[in-house]
């Protein structure tokens, strides 16, 4: 059974020269929101990111300024344009996602497939280890742009695959409803490791819960403007995981979900 895959992503906190301590309750902090994709693929993220900023007292309208800007999926210099406006106007700490940070942060590698995720080699030696196990054999799609993910649901529809694992980023994220309508018409499931994918009609999804790393990064970002370097912060691995499974699409799809798969999954959509 072949399985597909697309790619991945990043989420950065890159501080600006004038970031300060928090000297006054008067003062009233900005913070740069840089998405390389649309409001609409990311205002789940931004609702957690607020109320992460809230548990932390940094309120908007009170003490607090989102500046939120959006590359629309444009090239690199669009992003990058986006980038120096927040930082003439200046913005204290700077929160991007996807590709952007590829173009805020040189010294991210780009490793394969979507250039943006620089952990995708990692997570692609994870499937193929777990494939070997399983006596499984994948296949890389590649997508980094809205023009490739056409061209490689072409690829996916020849090659009649089994199943389809998407690892998420930005775009995929954006264009998921395109992918999952794409794999519905071919009659192939679709799993992947963040819940709004099965919300959209995947099959099931296993991950940590996104909204819960956004809510965190209001910690980080309170740290920061209180004076810490970014450099000084740990790495913090996610802690909250969930398995959702669709059964209304499994049953679109002829699947039989385990009772046990069932019993275990912390939310069952019907």
């Amino acid at each position: 059974m072949k399985r597909r895959r697309f790619l991945a992503s990043t989420l950065a906190l890159a501080s600006l020269p004038r970031i300060t301590a928090a000297q006054s309750p008067s003062k009233v902090f900005r913070v740069g929101w840089l998405i390389g994709g649309s409001a609409d693929g990311s205002g789940l993220f931004l609702d957690a990111l607020r109320a992460g900023l809230a548990d932390h007292g940094y309120v908007e309208g009170q003490n607090l300024v989102i500046e939120k800007r959006y590359g629309d999926d444009g090239p690199e210099p669009v992003v990058a344009a986006l980038a120096n406006e927040l930082a003439r106007l200046p913005v204290d700490v700077l929160v991007t996602q996807g590709y952007a940070t590829r173009t805020i942060v040189k010294e991210i590698k780009t490793v394969i497939a979507n250039p943006a995720h620089s952990g995708a080699e990692s997570e692609l030696q994870a499937c193929e280890n777990a494939a070997r196990q399983l006596g499984i054999t994948i296949r890389q799609v590649l997508v980094r742009n809205p023009a490739e993910l056409e061209e490689s649901l072409a690829e996916v529809a020849a090659g009649k695959p089994g199943a389809i694992t998407v690892l998420p980023d930005a775009l995929v994220i954006q264009k998921r409803q395109r992918i999952v309508d794409f794999a519905a018409g071919e009659r192939i499931p679709v799993i992947s490791g963040w819940k709004i994918f099965a919300e959209s009609g995947a099959l099931c999804t296993y991950g940590p819960r996104l909204t819960e790393s956004y809510r965190r990064a209001g910690y980080y970002i309170d740290r920061i403007l209180k004076g810490m370097k970014p450099a000084e912060l740990p790495i913090e691995r996610p802690t909250v995981f969930e398995l959702v499974v669709n059964l209304k699409s499994a049953k679109t799809l002829g699947v039989t979900v385990p009772p046990s798969v069932l019993a275990r999954a912390d939310e069952v959509i019907e």
